[in-house]
């Protein structure tokens, strides 16, 4: 009987908490995206030594950074809300960039297209 009712107060108490938790994970924002470039572009970078396919998000508190799918497509999860600038192929091509502030809780889309196109 002990063990039943240590049990029961147990799942309780978790499924208390569980929503706390779920609440915490959407604190920052969520900011995809797109780049306009080429699949086989794309491609070439993946499968180069460098893997140069990498988006960077730089804000005033540091950056982070994240692949691109052979499709174009990123995201970026859980970033304050403050101001980003976004920038994809910073190693190879620097010129696919643009600015964004995260919503909590949201989800901002952009679009990175190629410098003068």
């Amino acid at each position: 009987m002990k063990y039943s009712l240590i049990g029961a107060i147990a799942l309780g108490a978790a499924t208390i908490a569980l929503p706390t938790h779920a609440g915490a994970a959407q604190e920052g924002g969520t900011v995809c995206g797109r780049v306009n470039a080429p699949s086989s572009y794309i491609l070439s970078l993946e499968l180069s030594p460098q893997h140069g396919n990498i988006v960077v998000a730089h804000s005033a508190n540091g950056e982070v950074s994240t692949r691109v799918n052979v499709d174009g497509t990123f995201c970026f999860r859980d970033l304050a809300a403050e101001l980003y600038t976004v920038t994809a192929f910073p190693q190879a091509f620097p010129g696919y960039s643009k600015s964004v502030t995260p919503v909590a809780g949201k989800t901002v889309t952009i679009q990175l297209d190629p410098p003068n196109g």
